[in-house]
Parts: structure tokens; sequence; C-alpha cells
């Protein structure tokens, strides 16, 4: 499979609701899909939502959608869990640039994660016509 006809469709946000608030203090969402923020109680913002993508999509390029990340990051050091969480992703299939996009937005610290334009402007995305408005 070629990672440039990769087409990914959004559809349920059952649990999204509008809010004033820039962060976040409750608990919602599947255990899998949720920040280690969130789930240490931290306050949250947009970037947890990053992670959950990150989520899904290392879910696609790995095949592997029983790994809780979250829970890895409670054990395990962040270049630890990197090392493997990488090892489950083929790189003769998915380009270096796309594994380390999904990683970038499957860090631990959501300071260090991108927000949701730097990821539309992202290389990866420019370089396929991709982040046009």
């Amino acid at each position: 499979m070629n990672d440039s006809a990769i087409d990914i469709i959004i559809a349920d946000f059952g649990l999204a609701k509008n809010s004033k608030q820039s962060t976040s203090f409750s608990l919602a969402g599947t255990p899998l899909y949720i920040s280690p923020e969130l789930l240490c109680g931290i306050s949250c913002d947009h970037k947890t939502d990053i992670f959950s993508l990150g989520v899904t999509l290392y879910q696609i390029l790995s095949h592997d959608t029983t790994t809780s990340i979250n829970q890895m990051y409670m054990l395990k050091d962040s270049e630890t869990v990197k090392q493997i969480l990488k090892e489950k992703i083929s790189l003769q299939i998915y380009s270096l640039e796309l594994v380390e996009l999904v990683f970038s937005m499957l860090e631990k610290d959501p300071e260090r994660r991108p927000d949701a334009g730097s990821i539309l402007k992202h290389h990866y995305f420019s370089q396929r016509g991709l982040n046009n408005n």
C-alpha cells in the first residue's frame, strides 16, 4: 500500500459539546484514546484531541487496535514507548515522515504536540497538495 493513497474520514463526535472554556476537567471518552493528561486528571485543551487522532492514525498504520498508549506512558519513559510502538509500523509501507508526524501527535507532553493548523501545514500534506484552502 502506498501512503499517498490513504483517505481518512472522521465521523463520530458523539461526546463532543461546545464550551466557552478553553480547558476541560471532565473525563469522558473511549479509554484507548484518552490522552495521558486527561487520564491523570490534569486540565486539558485541544491538544488532547490531537493525541486521540494520533492513536487512531497509529492504529491504522500498525494494525494494532489493542495497545493502550496512555497506559504505557504511565509505566515507561516516552522514548521507550516510542521505540516499542515504532517496531509495529512498517517503514517499507509508510514513509518515515508520516510515522514521525503521527508520533508527534502521540507526545506525552501536550505542549510538544502539534496543533491542527501545524498538522495541516506539515510537509507531508503540502507535498501532496492536501493543505490548500
